[in-house]
């Protein structure tokens, strides 16, 4: 966290810092395992003196600390960088003071603009690849390690981790939500039938409720919404979340627990996203700004499948490679499906180890995989 929380909240304003840095950091914070981060803000709370010497007392500080803790027992360990960001002055803030060399320089690496928010051109595991065999023999699956190229660095995210596939001829977006609603009912009745024991232990050790909450998922009528729909009731409630709701934003876990635990009160199918926010593969809609994308957002986690129909327009396919900057001939096999005849077909992922960190209750997805492998940490 070089080169240090104070110098780097004391870097950023929060009226004016770019959204994305903003996330990146909360990322950052929520990936950080408790002890650490407490070790981290413990020290340079400390050293605020050094940098401040008429900064807050001990006295002072003791309502942020208590706000510290609460967000660290509730897991929302993101939520610190607002806190802090929005940490108010003393009644009668000291004079300002100039700031060692050191603590000047250090944050100017984070000065940079942030890239342009396109969307990852990689699906992940084999699902380009898979379109291949469903075209041939009508519907298929794999399940092996995906690596994600992304730097997503929070609990739920891994830089590598298992991904179960199905891919489906003549399957309509409508045929995919079908199909993933019924898959994650299945998987959830199975382990809570087959398993009992230690769903048992996870609702007693782990996360008290978790067996009422899989039973009252695995009961549900998934919800199905459109994601202009689900701005909208975000954009009533934008004073509750840190990272504000809109149009063309790529929702983050707080916006989509707001969803299935307040508006909807169940899981939810999102359809109909962005273009810009999505996959260059996936089926544009008649107005030409959405895309024919689905996630499956479930409460307790948010999300937990992500996929859509593919575009199996030959040119509106090739339109979308050259839009987004992508070199063409590496997907020359990828169009031959479409240059010479194609069919309607949809598929979506879901993460193995995202599913047992559901069902499990854990709080950190690098708990329920015995290597966990994530940006910076390769210890295995």
């Amino acid at each position: 966290v070089s080169p240090g929380l104070y110098a780097l909240v004391d870097y950023i304003d929060e009226k004016s810092v770019a959204r994305r840095v903003r996330r990146d950091l909360s990322e950052m914070l929520d990936a950080m395992p408790a002890w650490k981060l407490m070790k981290l803000l413990k020290s340079q709370l400390e050293e605020r003196p050094k940098h401040d010497p008429a900064s807050e007392s001990s006295a002072d500080m003791l309502p942020l600390w208590s706000k510290i803790n609460e967000l660290l027992a509730s897991g929302r360990q993101g939520d610190l960088l607002e806190e802090l960001l929005s940490d108010p002055a003393p009644a009668n803030p000291p004079a300002k003071q100039k700031r060692s060399e050191k603590s000047r320089k250090a944050p100017s690496k984070r000065a940079k603009k942030p890239a342009k928010n396109l969307p990852n051109p990689d699906p992940g595991a084999f699902a380009l690849e898979a379109e291949t065999y469903a075209t041939g023999v009508s519907r298929v699956y794999t399940f092996g390690p995906t690596f994600r190229a992304e730097n997503s660095n929070t609990t739920r995210h891994l830089a590598e981790f298992w991904m179960i596939e199905p891919e489906m001829a003549f399957f309509r977006l409508e045929d995919n939500m079908d199909i993933a609603e019924e898959f994650i009912k299945y998987l959830l009745k199975q382990a809570l039938e087959n398993c009992a024991e230690d769903m048992a232990f996870f609702d007693a050790r782990i996360r008290p409720g978790i067996l009422d909450m899989l039973r009252k998922t695995a009961d549900s009528d998934f919800a199905r919404v459109t994601y202009t729909e689900a701005v909208a009731e975000l954009e009533k409630a934008a004073d509750r979340f840190t990272f504000k709701p809109y149009w063309g934003c790529d929702l983050q876990s707080e916006h989509e627990k707001f969803l299935t635990e307040e508006v909807y009160g169940g899981p939810v199918i999102l359809t109909d996203y962005p273009k810009e926010i999505k996959a260059f593969y996936m089926k544009l809609n008649d107005d030409g700004k959405t895309v024919r994308a689905m996630d499956v957002l479930v409460p307790g986690l948010g999300e937990i499948i992500g996929g859509s129909e593919r575009e199996e327009n030959l040119d509106k396919l090739t339109a979308r490679i050259r839009e987004l900057g992508l070199r063409e001939s590496d997907y020359w096999w990828y169009l031959d499906l479409r240059r010479f005849g194609s069919v309607p077909h949809s598929g979506f992922g879901l993460g193995f180890e995202r599913l047992l960190l559901y069902i499990t209750g854990m709080g950190n997805i690098r708990d329920v995989i015995p290597y966990p492998r994530a940006p910076k940490l390769a210890d295995f």
